[in-house]
């Protein structure tokens, strides 16, 4: 009498792997750029509360307000919260000259975004978004 086995044959593996492959190289992509926007939303968000707070800085003190990082931003704005400056995917600045203010996030170091540059000025204008 003969028994039968028991198991998965090597081409139902082999069908399982591959599947599994096909779902990998579409999910994987789509999850990396998810990533990227969300991160992306991080500086847009934090450039645009710097703004408001450097105008509401100049209406009441009648200067501009400057930071050479993150960490002295929240210094001197103590308003400006961006989050713990070790795990922040940007460097934030504010570079005053007179009459005027260029907020920026610089991509940190290891990060997909490093080095890149983005910035917004009393006027609004936006470079690198």
């Amino acid at each position: 009498m003969r028994r039968r086995r028991k198991g998965f044959s090597l081409i139902e593996l082999m069908i399982v792997v591959t599947v599994i492959g096909i779902l990998s190289a579409v999910a994987i992509p789509t999850y990396m750029g998810i990533q990227k926007r969300a991160r992306r939303s991080e500086f847009k968000t934090n450039l645009e509360i710097l703004r408001l707070l450097e105008e509401k800085a100049f209406a009441e003190r009648g200067a501009y307000v400057a930071g050479a990082d993150t960490a002295a931003l929240m210094a001197v704005l103590p308003e400006f919260k961006p989050g713990d400056p070790d795990k922040l995917y940007y460097e934030y600045s504010v570079v005053v000259a007179g009459p005027t203010f260029t907020a920026q996030a610089t991509g940190k170091p290891g990060t997909s975004d490093e080095g890149l540059v983005f910035s917004v000025d009393q006027d609004n204008n936006r470079v690198g978004w």
